[in-house]
Order: C-alpha cells, then structure tokens, then sequence
C-alpha cells in the first residue's frame, strides 16, 4: 500500500479531522499515524474507530494508514495478559500450539488448516487438551480430525457468502488483523467459565477477554469495520464470482500432485495417473461449470487410490453419485479357498444364514471370481490405499452395480448337498458389516467400545472407532474384570479417529498377555493403535493385513479458490519402521473364518487368540461353547 494519501484526500482529511489537529499530523509526504503518548487508551479507541470509517472514504491510499495506525495503536492491556494460577496450564499448551504452529509455517510456508496437522511431527497430542476440559472438544469451529479442546481461528472452513463474511475463517482473520494487528486470536479455549476466554494472540502471548474479543479494543466493533480491508473483485463483480479457468486450475492441480504425491513408488501407480490426468485434462478445459470440472477432479483423485485424500471447502456442490445396489449379503474368504457367508438373507431363504458355504456365483467358482473382482477394483481405482481395502469391499459389499435389479445366482452347499438361489441386486449399497458372532453379554461405553469377560477368563475388548470414549471405556473394561487371565483386543471394522490424554494413559498401562485382532476394516488411527498394542503392551497380532491407510495430511488451495484438497505428506509408520499407507499392519498368524466354526456361532479368529493367550498363561486351551444370540451395540 501507499504510504501517503494524495493531494486532494489530505485536504479533505485536514477538514475533516480538524478536531483532531493534535492528535493526527496529516501531510502529504507522511503516513498517517498516532502519536501514542499523548493519547489515553480509551480515547486512542475511539480515534481509531474514527480512523476505519473514514479509511474507506479517502481511497485505497489511506487504507495503509489506518492500517498502521491501527497496528500502532492497539495493545492487549496489562490486566488482560494476568493469567490466573487456574489457567496456566491451558496457557502453557497455548505457547506450545504458537511454537509449533510457527515450525509448521517455517517448514510448509503456510499455516496448518487446523491444529490436528501439527500432531505428531509438530505437536504431542496431549497439548490439544485443555486440562479445565473432559469433552476434548471446542465448542466453536471444533477440529475434524483429532480430539482438540481448543478453538482454531486459522482454519480454512467456509463462513458465508456475504461480504465481509464470503470467504474462509483464515480470510476473515486476515482481514481482523488488519484492523487489530497482532493481538487477534489465533487460538481461543472457552472452557474456563462464561464469558471467561483465553486468547492466543498472533503474536504468540496469551491473554484473557470475554468472549468478544474484539470489544476490548473497540467496544462497537462490528464487522461492517472490515469492508475497507477487503480487495476489490472489479466493477460490479463479487469475489466470489472471479472468473478463472477451469483449464489452468486442472493444470496446476496436476503439477501439485505430480510434485508432492509420496506414494507414487509405494503404489506403483505413476503410469496409470499420469495417463488419467492426460486424459482429463482435456474434459477440464471444456468443463462448463464449477459443478462439472470438481467432478472430474474426483474422478482424477480416485486414481491416486487414496482413502484420505479429498476436497473441502468447495464454492460448488459436487456431482450427485449415482446409487450401487447389491444382494443384500456379505462374504469372507475362509479356509481352504472357500467362501462363507458373513452376512445373510434368511428372509430370503432359510439356508442364507451366517456360515453357510458359498461355492459357486454365476457358474463360476465363488472364491476366485471375488478374488478377481477385487483385483479389477484396485486397478480401476477408488477411495482405499491398498489392494487388501479394495478386497475387503468386494468381499463385504459384493456384485455391486449402479443397476439395481440383476439377477444373480448362488449355489451353496448344506449338509453335502448344493443348492442354486436367485438373488437380485435390490439392496442399496451402504455401509457393511464389521463382525460376525461376536461374544454375548457385551457392555457398551458410548459407541466405540465395548466388553465383557469369556466364559474362559479371558477378557475381551472390541473397539469400533478411536475417540474420547475409547480410554475410559478400555479403563473401566481392566477395572470391572480386573481378574481376566488375559485380554483380547477386536480391531476388526475400526474406522479410526484420534488418540486423546486418556487412551495414552491406557496405553501405558495395560495388562498382559495381549493379543489383537485386525482386519483390513481396520483403517487410519486403527492401524496406528493396533501398531501401538504392540508397542506398549507386546501384544500378538492375529487375523489379516489392516487398510494401509495412515498418513500425515496438508491442504492445498486451487489458484481459483473453488476449493481445498487434502493431500498426504508422508506415511506413518507401523511396527519395525515400515510404512502403514499401502502395506498396513500384518497379522503376525493369519487367522481365516472357519466355516464348521462360523456356523456352530464361533468366531474362528477370537478361538486362536484365546488358545495362545491361554497357552501363554499355562493353562488348558479351553474352546468356547456358542451361545445362543450373538449381542449387538
């Protein structure tokens, strides 16, 4: 910005400041600026509100005056930046948060999109938690990926559309701190009572406020105060509106991943994308909307075979998806090269139930037909990170298509003797199922775990997600069977989350012997926990390979701002220093469904989990016996 007004505006400044004649030296060959000694705080306020509003009406010239004085003028008061003894600690992570946020602006050139981008390489987990607060949750803008007690007010979630508010929470920030300069909030945490706020200043030092925080500098602030910071988007032109080219946005999309993808090597998948973003390229470039180009970038995502990769903050929708439908069964692959059913359609027919042999699908053999498909879906490309996820959904969600109505036919096998039933793809394709015969008798804590004691001794633990019950509900399950010989923890369908102050307390205390139980349902920050059951409690893994999807994220914004991409940057790594993206966390015995097993209402791999820990405790194998209904939660 310039750094004086023009001629004419300096006239009329004069005239209209003439008031403030003391105060204001207005020529035109000096900045606008205040003359801090001889201004009292309230009153330096008060001229500085002045100062906003008549920013707008000199022109772009006084902007960079107003907005050095305001930089000037505003200072957090001494009593504001008094931490009470019952706020030091929460005040402690906040320096913690401003250290690592500034490594990560060092290291990436730009700010994270929220505060969970900073764990682990930036942030220990822990510093995300208030110690005023047990919910592990913000009440404003609260942190998608991770558990985080506090408020991050750099974060690239969309606001509005109306100006000043028609941008990202990182635009309006940016547009505060023009007015306010540094003492604008980068990070607030609203657990220490009503309107009893702790703020992170840009400038790093913690202070206190209400929950405005911007009356403690001007006490009728509004956000109209911001329209004289905002950029023009050109005459009669929102800024939303910009026009830009689909062609250049695909082209740099494209350079990005070309530039920056890791897994490329890992995947083997270097020929396929560059052959799909030659061939879209093209599409882009005579894409006829924002709705149709963000499209063909999730068609372009989906060879990258990354499970979290995706778009956010987009300024269009995105494609509808067309529906899939299937049978309305799932399937495992079990021993002997066969297949059983996982989930079935009693309803249907009486022989469709839990363990029933599946040998034929269409004529073909059942197991490598599967097999087949499933190798077909990792080469076409999707949202999984690995060949055995790609598996898992053609096992669990099979013969899926967008027509809904095929007729297929099974041919099964009971008592020695086959059987053909006719299926039609009539259920519509969402969700699938994460167990089978799961022990009866099973509490619950929240929805992510839940326990109970086998009829051996043995405990038995199942986790469906990592959040904030996981801890306390792992905690109160060695509690209430505090006698268990053993424990077993089920990972199987874990869809991950975040770790929090309480699992790592858990963690560093569990019981022994240990085994765990994976699946390739087991995914994100189910594979990191399996691989730290291992770490921490010497646990033996059994069952089959997790997702091999886990990895560090970043955003990056294309040049047109019609949305955000997040894209891996490195992998986290499983046990022995190896990759968990693509190859996850294997099972140190494999462990199939046993058809004779599954249908007596056994779990086969929870049978060879009990036997080892058992021979570990020294103590006669003891095969569980069914019960009569599996439980549910």
């Amino acid at each position: 910005m310039a750094s004086c007004m023009r001629a004419d505006d300096g006239c009329r400044s004069r005239l209209l400041l003439g008031q403030f004649s003391g105060i204001f030296q207005c020529t035109n060959s000096k900045p606008l600026e205040v003359k801090e000694p001889t201004i009292e705080k309230s009153t330096r306020r008060s001229i500085l509100a002045v100062v906003v509003t008549l920013a707008a009406f000199f022109g772009p010239r006084a902007r960079g005056a107003a907005e050095r004085a305001s930089r000037a003028a505003y200072d957090i008061p001494q009593q504001n930046l008094q931490i009470p003894e019952e706020m030091v600690a929460c005040s402690e992570n906040a320096r913690r948060i401003f250290a690592a946020v500034e490594k990560f602006r060092k290291d990436k050139g730009d700010v994270p999109d929220w505060l969970s981008d900073l764990v682990p390489d930036y942030l220990a987990e822990e510093a995300l938690f208030c110690p005023n607060d047990s919910t592990h949750k913000s009440r404003y803008w609260p942190d998608p990926k991770l558990p985080c007690s506090y408020c991050y007010e750099l974060n690239t979630a969309q606001l509005g559309r109306q100006p000043p508010l028609d941008g990202t929470m990182r635009h309006y920030k940016d547009l505060q701190r023009k007015l306010f300069g540094d003492v604008v909030p980068i990070v607030r945490c609203f657990h220490h009572g009503r309107n009893r706020v702790l703020n992170l200043a840009w400038d790093g030092r913690p202070y206190l406020s209400r929950i405005n925080f911007e009356f403690v500098f001007i006490p009728n602030y509004s956000h109209q105060m911001l329209f004289e910071f905002a950029e023009p988007a050109g005459p009669n032109t929102p800024a939303a509106d910009k026009p830009h080219s689909y062609e250049s946005d695909f082209a740099a999309f494209v350079k990005e991943i070309n530039t920056t993808y890791p897994f490329f090597e890992l995947k083997g998948i270097r020929s396929d994308w560059a052959a799909a973003a030659k061939r879209l390229a093209e599409r882009a470039a005579s894409s006829t909307s924002d709705t149709e180009f963000l499209g063909i970038v999730v068609e372009a995502m989906r060879h990258l075979r990354d499970a979290h990769i995706g778009l956010r903050s987009v300024k269009a929708p995105l494609p509808k998806r067309l529906p899939s439908y299937y049978p309305g069964i799932s399937f495992m692959p079990s021993t002997d090269g066969r297949v059983v059913l996982m989930r079935g359609r009693e309803d249907l027919n009486p022989h469709l139930k839990i363990g029933t042999i599946v040998t034929k699908i269409d004529g073909r053999d059942a197991r490598a037909l599967l097999e087949k498909r499933a190798k077909a879906a990792w080469a076409e490309g999707g949202y999984f990170s690995s060949p055995q996820r790609a598996r898992l959904f053609e096992f669990r969600i099979p013969l899926r298509t967008e027509e809904k109505g095929r007729e297929h036919t099974m041919t099964i096998r009971v008592d020695g003797k086959s059987h053909d039933i006719k299926l039609t793809t009539d259920v519509r394709a969402v969700g699938w199922p994460h167990w089978y015969n799961r022990p009866d008798k099973l509490s619950a804590v929240g929805n992510s775990c839940a326990y109970t004691k086998l009829s051996s001794g043995v405990g038995y633990i199942y986790l469906r997600r990592i959040d904030g019950n996981t801890g306390p509900g792992m905690k109160e399950a060695f509690a209430t069977h505090a006698d268990a010989r053993a424990w077993i923890i089920d990972l199987r369908g874990n869809g991950g989350g975040g770790y929090d102050q309480a699992l790592f307390e858990v963690l560093k205390n569990l019981p022994k012997p240990l085994a765990v139980i994976i699946d390739a349902g087991c995914i994100s920050a189910g594979e990191t926990m399996a691989r730290d059951l291992v770490y921490y409690g010497k646990a033996r893994l059994f069952g089959s390979q997790t997702a091999g999807a886990s990895s560090s994220k970043r955003a990056w914004t294309f040049p047109s701002k019609i949305a955000t991409l997040s894209l891996p940057t490195r992998s986290r790594s499983g046990i022995g220093g190896k990759p968990i993206e693509f190859n996850g966390i294997a099972p140190d015995e494999q462990v199939l469904a046993v058809p004779e097993e599954v249908q007596k209402g056994l779990n086969s791999q929870i049978i060879r989990a009990e036997t080892f820990l058992l021979a570990a405790v020294n103590e006669e194998p003891q095969i569980p016996q069914p019960s009569a209904q599996t439980s549910r939660f």
